[in-house]
């Protein structure tokens, strides 16, 4: 009896034993960190490292605008030119017979520029007074011959040098059209007159569009008279030759 009691005691003693070892192996496994290196499947994830911002891209500078290039850029090389001038005769150089004591003028330019060159139909109004001493009733009196003129005049310019903003150009033209003098004591008649003018100017662009300017040079013109085929006067031909002056101001379009 004694004997089947120590076995059944030893048998429980080890029995006790063994459910000690697992419950501490249990407690052990709890207790491991979740990111061991020996347990892959507690592992965390791997995290990526941060990554920089990239920097945003630097803004290009604005591209100049059109305007921008003609307020620096001299005259505007093409397009449409409309021009108004005003002058007069600084000294007759030969003859007197069409405002040869000095005419006043006023005219307009229409034309196209490429580059350097400008063709262009102008229009020409000018009068101009020769006031003079004749042999009348005896005795000499005052007279006087008023003289009215339109002319067209195709013209030619070409600009020799530009030096923003001054511009030298040449310019050369034609002039057609009628005159009408009225004479006292005289007559008054109207009858075709042609001539020239050639001459140099200089431009001041305060914008490429638009320029203000002086213009100096020769010019002569000459009426072509016909008298009436009942009186016993033949046809005459008189004209003039002078320096002309002009201020102008000028737009290209």
């Amino acid at each position: 009896m004694q004997k089947l009691t120590c076995k059944s005691v030893g048998l429980r003693l080890a029995g006790a034993g063994l459910a000690l070892a697992l419950v501490l192996t249990s407690s052990e496994a709890l207790a491991q960190p979740a990111g061991d290196s020996e347990n892959p499947v507690n592992r965390p994830a791997a995290t990526a490292p941060p990554t920089a911002t990239p920097a945003p891209p630097a803004t290009p500078a604005p591209a100049a605008t059109p305007a921008a290039t003609l307020a620096t850029g001299g005259p505007k090389k093409n397009g449409f030119v409309f021009q108004f001038q005003f002058g007069g005769t600084l000294y007759t150089a030969l003859g007197s017979g069409v405002g040869g004591g000095g005419w006043m003028n006023g005219g307009f330019l229409f034309g196209y520029k490429i580059n350097r060159l400008v063709l262009g139909l102008g229009l020409e109004l000018g009068y101009g007074e020769h006031r003079y001493k004749t042999m009348s009733g005896g005795g000499l009196v005052d007279a006087i011959d008023a003289t009215s003129l339109m002319l067209f005049s195709p013209t030619v310019e070409y600009y020799l040098a530009i030096s923003n903003p001054l511009a030298l150009y040449l310019t050369l033209g034609l002039n057609v059209g009628f005159v009408n003098v009225h004479s006292d004591p005289g007559r008054d008649y109207t009858d075709t007159a042609l001539g020239f003018h050639g001459g140099l100017g200089m431009r001041f662009f305060l914008h490429p569009r638009f320029a203000i300017g002086v213009e100096g040079g020769l010019r002569g013109v000459w009426v072509l008279v016909e008298n009436d085929e009942d009186t016993d006067d033949d046809d005459e031909t008189y004209g003039t030759m002078s320096l002309y002056g002009a201020v102008l101001l000028t737009a290209i379009w």
